[in-house]
């Protein structure tokens, strides 16, 4: 998907399929276990 930038141009946006969404929570909830230990306790995912 292409959007205008205000300085002329676009700006390509990559939208993500349903396989790719499937696939991202899969690795986070793989991955954020073994990592949430590491981090401060006041950060936070986005």
């Amino acid at each position: 998907v292409e959007i205008p930038k205000k300085t002329g141009g676009f700006r390509t946006l990559g939208v993500p399929t349903v396989a790719d969404r499937i696939a991202q929570m899969v690795v986070k909830r793989m991955l954020e276990p073994k990592v949430e230990p590491i981090f401060h306790p006041d950060s936070y995912w986005l």
